[in-house]
């Protein structure tokens, strides 16, 4: 080994053993003290960003019912865009829905004050009403203002008018602006594949007539909200229509409800590997066998051209 490397080897080992030597200094205790209260703040600091993060996703969860949301939404023209292609492709579109569609849009929205103010007004011209038929029933005979007015508890003919007027134009604020209530309901059949012998025309006016009803039934006092009570009565006045167009020969809605929950338990069954039996189905539905072979019949019969 040359004097050359023998002076570096002695220079690097001199170096590492003052390294040593002052670790055990107070100084040298100091920095690593120093060095390890910056890593834990900066972990702390990283696991409050990282729980942060956890809640702001639990919040958005919570909000979006549990579903994750993309942050980048589609804007009102693509989303109308898309309706329109929907409603284009459907045979069961006609061009009277289209246009009824652009009418719905063009209405706008109410805010929660707005609801519970209509829905008051509404209430109050019905009551009238009310007060109306049932003085006439028990007079035999048309009630006059002046009746009318004591039996309302209001001074006069105009305030009973006023209040009427009022209710009926709350009545078809509350209405109009809710229509696209219906309209989202007849979008599930559409966008579900409604066959051709279907009319989503038909769908719609029958949705509509349910709105006016849930309009007229509807009570803010209660606490909820219009758009939940009206969604009930739309619901089912859509879905009677689309089972009354779906057979020439119309069959009540609780047959066909009947049959195919009768339908259901067949199946259940036979996936268990037995035969399905009437009376076994009639004890897992909890009615009786006559119901069950009624229910048969009616939605066997057959038509012939």
């Amino acid at each position: 080994m040359s004097q050359t490397s023998q002076a570096a080897t002695s220079k690097v080992n001199g170096e590492a053993s003052s390294d040593l030597s002052a670790s055990s200094t107070p100084l040298f205790a100091t920095k690593i003290a120093a060095a390890a209260t910056a890593t834990a703040t900066t972990t702390t600091t990283s696991k409050k960003h990282h729980y942060n993060n956890i809640f702001r996703n639990d919040q958005s969860l919570v909000k979006n019912g549990g579903k994750t949301s993309k942050r980048k939404t589609k804007t009102k023209s693509q989303m109308k865009a898309t309706q329109n292609y929907m409603y284009r492709k459907s045979n069961t579109v006609p061009e009277s829905l289209l246009e009824f569609v652009a009418e719905i849009h063009e209405q706008d929205r109410i805010t929660p004050l707005e609801e519970v103010l209509l829905g008051e007004k509404t209430q109050a011209a019905i009551e009238l009403q009310s007060i109306h038929t049932s003085l006439a029933e028990e007079l035999g005979r048309p009630p006059s203002d002046g009746e009318w007015c004591a039996r309302a508890g209001k001074l006069n003919v105009q305030a009973l008018e006023d209040i009427l007027s009022e209710g009926l134009e709350a009545k078809n604020k509350l209405v109009t602006s809710n229509l696209r209530l219906v309209q989202r309901v007849v979008n599930v059949y559409i966008r579900n594949g409604l066959s051709s012998q279907y009319n989503a025309g038909d769908l719609m006016q029958e949705g509509t007539i349910a709105l006016i009803r849930a309009a007229e039934k509807f009570q803010p006092s209660k606490g909820f909200r219009f758009s939940t009570y009206a969604m009930f009565w739309i619901r089912a006045s859509v879905k009677r229509s689309q089972l009354s167009q779906s057979r020439e020969i119309s069959v009540p809605q609780r047959v066909q409800e009947v049959y195919k929950k009768m339908q259901i338990v067949k199946k259940d069954i036979e996936d268990r590997g037995d035969k399905p039996v009437m009376q076994e189905i009639a004890n897992i539905m909890g009615v009786k066998v006559e119901v069950l072979e009624k229910a048969e019949r009616a939605m066997s019969q057959k038509t012939y051209r």
